[in-house]
């Protein structure tokens, strides 16, 4: 099949068809994902468990050893390190190579895998487990309330915010910084409790033995079917004070609040936020890979005045700051303005050498070529970066030196009397097999970057 002559007898098809991929390329720019660097995918994962006061050694023991027997049988490890430090215990997966979906589901099966550990300590905190991405390492925005608020308030108020950023599209995760959790304390008084000849370990068993929910399993009465369980956890502080160490054998209950005072509070600091010389919460956001850098960053300034007018009390306010979007508009901005102003030159010289109207010919297959790339980086799902963008500079310049060869020839049968419709076939034909075999070059040149794990 010639292409060429198919073009020129089918000039209405062949112009409809280039009217799509127009559109299409248009559609697919304004839909392209935007960042300063392509995400990168190191098919690697952490494991991060809590254990506050417990030596590395009892870590390694306790928490270490036995998420390294659970998850050693996930597939395609390629190995696992493991460090144990005063209350803490961390495990790095790395994967063999594979594509960023077989990942996506290696990834859930070492949660599941995690998940199944049952002999992990009592006072541990849940195992944490993350893939490791460029896009997830740094937050795209960080969103700080600051103000003279009391800490619980503060507190409060990120939650909230967190809240409402979590439904954001493509939005990954919302750290929190700043804050402490709350803690409830019961403060024995030692002489109360030697008084009554109790230990420390009575009045945590009695703790423990009522703060529980317990399923009670189905009452079925006639035709209808009850769940039952009983409901033991606290709801409130208070309560902890009416729970009942012991009664006596006048029948007297000995109770919390006999001998401890409750306090509703937080944990230990271990650091502490400020922005301007207020206290604050910083609220550290990321986004997934299909996100949209720009569009998530504005969503999230709109949400954030909107909580900031509705929500916030007089004093504090809301603050941004390591916005990503600034570096990723201006590294654009500039490449894009190169890239059209090189492509401008690009016209006029051709205009100087080979004439305005082959000019125009040649001129015509660059935002061409350039929509199909866009389309193509759609459905592989790239994005719009600095490295994408100077690799589309670099191909105009291989687009114009092709375009120049087939009109040059085309024109040289012009001259020699041909019909303009028999030259562009003849002229076309003749340099096709040469032009193509020299944009094959090409792509064998960079296709192993593209390929790269």
């Amino acid at each position: 099949m010639n292409i060429a002559r198919l073009s020129v007898n089918n000039p209405v098809t062949a112009n409809t068809l280039m009217v799509a991929v127009l559109a299409l390329g248009i559609f697919s720019l304004s839909t392209l994902p935007r960042e300063f660097l392509p995400d990168v995918t190191f098919n690697m994962a952490f494991i991060m468990t809590v254990y506050p006061g417990t030596s590395p050694e009892e870590i390694e023991k306790l928490i270490t050893r036995p998420i390294e027997d659970e998850i050693k049988d996930v597939d395609k490890i390629d190995f696992i390190s493991s460090k144990s430090s005063e209350g803490q215990s961390t495990l790095f997966v790395k994967f063999e190579n594979m594509s960023d979906n077989d990942f996506k589901i290696i990834l859930q099966d070492l949660r599941s895998a995690v998940d199944k550990i049952s002999d992990l300590p009592d006072d541990a905190e849940d195992p944490v487990v993350m893939g490791i991405g460029s896009g997830e390492m740094l937050p795209v925005l960080q969103v700080t309330i600051a103000g003279d608020l009391p800490e619980k308030r503060l507190k409060q108020l990120s939650d909230n915010l967190k809240d409402r950023l979590l439904e954001i599209t493509n939005i990954a995760k919302v750290e929190v910084t700043g804050t402490r959790e709350r803690e409830i304390w019961v403060n024995v008084d030692p002489e109360k409790l030697y008084g009554y000849g109790f230990s420390i370990e009575q009045v945590a068993a009695a703790l423990k033995a009522t703060n529980l929910n317990l399923p009670g399993g189905t009452l079925k009465v006639g035709h209808s079917e009850y769940l039952v369980r009983t409901i033991g956890e606290y709801d409130r502080p208070d309560s902890i004070n009416n729970v009942v160490i012991r009664t006596d054998p006048k029948g007297r209950h000995v109770k919390i609040g006999h001998i401890a005072q409750v306090k509703d509070t937080f944990e230990d600091a271990r650091t502490t936020s400020f922005f301007n010389d207020k206290p604050g919460v910083t609220l550290n956001i990321s986004k997934k890979k299909d996100g949209n850098t720009i569009r998530i960053v504005e969503t999230i300034k709109k949400i954030a005045g909107e909580f900031e007018s509705d929500c916030l009390p007089p004093g504090s306010e809301i603050l941004f700051s390591n916005d990503s979007s600034i570096q990723i508009k201006d590294a654009i901005g500039k490449l894009s303005i190169n890239a059209l102003l090189g492509m401008v030159f690009v016209v006029i010289l051709l205009c100087l050498f080979i004439g305005w109207h082959n000019a125009l010919f040649a001129a015509i297959g660059i935002p061409v070529s350039l929509m199909c790339t866009f389309i193509f980086m759609q459905v592989i799902g790239e994005s719009i970066n600095t490295s994408s963008l100077f690799g589309l500079m670099m191909v105009v310049g291989i687009i114009v030196d092709d375009a120049i060869v087939i009109i040059e020839n085309c024109y040289r049968y012009i001259q020699k009397g041909m019909k303009p419709r028999e030259a562009a076939v003849l002229g076309t034909s003749e340099v096709l097999s040469p032009v193509f075999s020299a944009c094959l070059t090409t792509i064998a040149v960079f296709l192993p970057l593209m390929l790269l794990p």
